[in-house]
């Protein structure tokens, strides 16, 4: 890295000047002129307006024509001995582009918005896009956006203004691409998204602006909390409903009239696997309770206390095409939150049952289920093969759930088995999450015996009704 980029020895008024704005003008004019004349003989320009920035095909950003003229090596040594360059490395531009973009961008920017001259330059899109370029270059502060969209939630019929300035909106196949449109900025973006998300869900938006630094460095910081914030966001709504909210894709942009950064999105499949249907009013209560979670999560170090173990696992829980794991790890949660250090497969049950269930049947059913989860994971860890798994854990499925018994695969004999463990899991972390009060040793024979007791409990943690 140059000298000018590490260190910040540039004063702001040394550098935005009015004789420097007047030579990046003439610089940036330069070589716009030359880089038009270059894509004219490769027909690379004009294209068609409907597809503005397909120039990005070819190479036409590292050719020698361009890079090694002495026009591109005039601007770049201006960039630097102007203090320019620093302030696009303060911006933390340096960590998404090498500095030398700076020019291509601006020439692919213009390429999005002129109207095509072949290689005239078109005077008014030139003049509002430079204006739009040192307007950057002047600004103390940088802002970014992310949107991720998930699917199986509830929809919002408005859009909702959540705690930490969330918004959350509904997308549905046809409005999606209009959506990320206004939210992303997309007509001021150097790459318009092509990945769009499936079916239909909810849109969750986020802001950072932040002050430029000398290292640039801060931009780092705030992906970082980019994507705490939208994993605890779905932590917080796997935690509200027995639904199974997936991340399908997460979008991040600048916005600005010149974007520093380039606009990306990516898969949501490190966060969960799958496709899953909205379904259901995003209503009041559940918007009170989704901002409860997203407090608690975000003030009382969950990821990092007590809790941490069984939150990773219980996020990991979330897997369409792992059900064995699921339910590996869904046991392991309802472990440690039941504290259960001895006769465990009987205590695990026993306990999840007085305190989930509403009633005896209910008991019944819910001590069944969670004495069979735990036979299930104990064949699965020590299971020898997949064929003696599945006629290990078929007999016990078909008790329990006739209809998933009739395939021969583990994933899908568990399929419902895991639905129902998970809810547990759900609502007992949720509890541990929202409340500090908790049973103690000697509160659970009382509960077990006592359901007048046990539904004290209900009460005082707020738990909902479970799956039977």
């Amino acid at each position: 890295m140059d000298e000018a980029s590490s260190d910040p020895k540039f004063d702001p008024r040394d550098v935005l000047t009015r004789d420097n704005r007047r030579l990046l003008r003439q610089l940036l004019h330069a070589y716009l002129s030359e880089a038009l004349q270059i894509l004219t003989r490769h027909r690379e320009w004009p294209r068609p307006f409907t597809s503005p920035l397909q120039l990005r095909r070819t190479s036409w950003t590292t050719t020698e024509e361009i890079h090694l003229s002495d026009t591109n090596k005039a601007l770049q040594t201006f960039l630097r001995e102007s203090g320019i360059g620093d302030r696009l490395h303060s911006t933390g531009h340096g960590w998404s582009w090498h500095q030398e973009v700076f020019a291509d961008l601006f020439v692919e920017l213009y390429a999005s918005r002129a109207v095509p001259l072949f290689d005239k330059i078109d005077g008014k899109a030139f003049e509002s896009l430079f204006q739009s370029a040192w307007a950057e270059i002047s600004r103390n502060k940088v802002h970014l956006r992310q949107v991720a969209a998930l699917t199986g939630t509830p929809l919002p019929k408005t859009t909702l203004h959540l705690q930490d300035k969330t918004r959350v909106l509904s997308y549905d196949l046809n409005s999606a691409p209009y959506e990320l449109s206004k939210l992303l900025a997309t007509l001021s973006q150097r790459d318009i998204p092509t990945l769009y998300p499936e079916g239909s869900g909810i849109l969750v938006c986020q802001d950072e602006i932040f002050e430029r630094d000398p290292e640039g460095e801060a931009i780092l910081r705030v992906w970082d909390r980019f994507d705490a914030r939208v994993l605890d966001f779905v932590l917080a709504l796997r935690l509200c409903s027995d639904s199974t909210p997936q991340l399908q894709t997460i979008y991040t942009a600048q916005l600005s009239t010149f974007p520093l950064f380039p606009l990306t999105s990516g898969s949501g499949r490190d966060y969960g696997k799958g496709y899953t249907v909205s379904w259901g009013a995003w209503t009041p209560s559940f918007t009170r309770r989704l901002n409860a979670f997203m407090h608690k999560i975000s003030h009382a170090n969950i990821r990092t206390g007590e809790l941490a173990t069984v939150v990773d696992r219980f996020v990991s829980a979330y897997s369409f095409s792992e059900q064995r794991q699921n339910i590996i790890d869904l046991v392991v949660c309802l472990e440690s939150l039941y504290d259960t250090d001895s006769e465990l497969r009987y205590k695990l049950a026993t306990r999840v049952a007085a305190l989930l269930g509403r009633n005896a049947e209910e008991r019944v059913k819910i001590y069944n289920y969670t004495y069979s989860a735990y036979g299930i994971r104990n064949t699965l860890v020590h299971g020898k093969t997949k064929g003696d798994v599945a006629n290990r854990i078929k007999p016990v499925i078909h008790e329990i759930f006739p209809r998933d018994a009739e395939s021969d695969e583990p994933d899908d004999m568990l399929r419902s088995l895991v639905g129902v463990i998970r809810d547990y899991v759900r609502i007992t972390l949720g509890a541990r999450v929202l409340h500090a009060r908790w049973p103690k040793e000697n509160d659970w024979p009382t509960m077990v015996f006592d359901l007048g007791s046990a539904r004290s409990w209900q009460k005082s943690l707020g738990l909902p009704r479970a799956r039977t």
